[in-house]
């Protein structure tokens, strides 16, 4: 096919569904991680683990207990390299992880600002997880898709990124509520 000067941006369009076409709806969020679920039940999966699992420890213990003793921003980064950390034992067992070399990198500036987005939604909620818990089981839904890999996943995560840095920065300049008394002090009032 010949094509303009003028038709530039059509040609990564072009290509992609040439390649790959374009993804089968009655496969939405289907996964061979979990063969024979429909994308609902999936779903499910990935709020109950994912979601609840990983949530209730990050942004529903860890990030208040942290933003207690500094801003929002910092607790932000703390939470992300914790959960960095708690992903690396993956890296010995999942072939996406084993495969990504030095996209390391940016798959841990990822957490970073996905860290940011999460904080700045479980702050904004006054210190409610349900709002993550449904975000993270429909990232996961979205990215972890067996036609989610590639092209779909690095853009659902890439707008994530250009998020979780606006969010950096209203931590940043903002004062978000902090959930002060959320948390019992010790008995020796540390």
């Amino acid at each position: 096919m010949v094509r303009r000067a003028g038709d530039a941006g059509a040609v990564l369009p072009d290509r992609l569904l040439h390649r790959r076409g374009w993804p089968d709806p009655a496969a939405f969020g289907t996964t061979g991680k979990l063969p024979g679920l429909a994308w609902p039940l999936v779903a499910l999966v990935w709020a109950a683990t994912f979601g609840l699992g990983e949530e209730a420890g990050w942004r529903g213990w860890l990030l208040p207990v942290l933003a207690e003793r500094v801003s929002v921003f910092w607790a932000s980064v703390l939470v992300a390299a914790v959960w960095i950390v708690w992903h690396g034992p993956a890296f010995f067992f999942n072939p996406t992880y084993q495969a990504m070399g030095a996209g390391i990198v940016g798959w841990m500036l990822a957490l970073v600002l996905g860290s940011f987005v999460l904080s700045w939604m479980t702050a904004g909620a006054r210190w409610s997880i349900v709002p993550v818990v449904l975000w993270h089981a429909g990232f996961d839904l979205l990215t972890a898709a067996d036609q989610s890999a590639g092209v779909i996943a690095s853009t659902i995560s890439a707008v994530v990124m250009v998020q979780g840095a606006v969010c950096a920065v209203l931590l940043w300049r903002r004062r978000m509520p902090r959930p002060a008394g959320r948390f019992p002090r010790s008995a020796s009032g540390a």
